[in-house]
């Protein structure tokens, strides 16, 4: 009786070594070159769930949104936070989570007016400015911004948060 144990006990031990063995750890899986009909399993809180890929990407495909306001690099509205959006001029923007934007593609054109030995705190803009925050202003080489609250734009009025002394101004005004 003992002997017939022993003997079912090795065999126990056996086929369970024999199935360890046979089983492929997950970072030993092929590797596949494409997402097409891959599916990802869980058993998360206790639910079995498959996503496949298929639903991943239409989850994770970027939404681009038509917006009727003017965006600006910061203070965008809520709704539109981590979004991509176009504005009514067809300009591509994302907008991040605390309401920044950046435009994105195609480069800007500017006009650009350059004012050499300036002096004072105000300078008349000779090209409309329709989003502030989009101008940009160089004193002597280094770059201003309104967000730092360097200047501010009042109409065509740019006003110098510390005056300038015989400085060369370079503003350019997107087109």
């Amino acid at each position: 009786m003992v002997d017939t144990l022993k003997l079912l006990l090795t065999i126990g031990l056996v086929a369970l070594a024999i199935a360890a063995t046979g089983q492929v750890r997950p970072d030993q899986f092929p590797e596949s070159t494409s997402l097409d009909g891959v599916c990802f399993y869980t058993q998360e809180g206790g639910l079995t769930r498959k996503v496949c890929m298929q639903t991943l990407k239409a989850g994770l495909s970027p939404q681009i949104k038509t917006v009727t306001y003017a965006v600006s690099t910061s203070g965008n509205p809520v709704a539109d936070r981590n979004a991509f959006v176009t504005d009514a001029n067809g300009a591509l923007w994302f907008i991040d989570q605390s309401g920044k934007a950046v435009r994105l593609g195609g480069g800007t054109s500017y006009t650009e007016q350059t004012v050499s030995n300036h002096t004072g705190s105000t300078v008349t803009l000779t090209s409309p400015v329709g989003d502030p925050a989009s101008l940009v202003v160089f004193r002597s080489g280094r770059q201003l911004r309104q967000t730092f609250g360097d200047f501010t734009i009042a109409g065509n009025q740019l006003t110098f948060t510390i005056p300038s002394t015989g400085n060369h101004l370079i503003i350019q005004t997107p087109l």
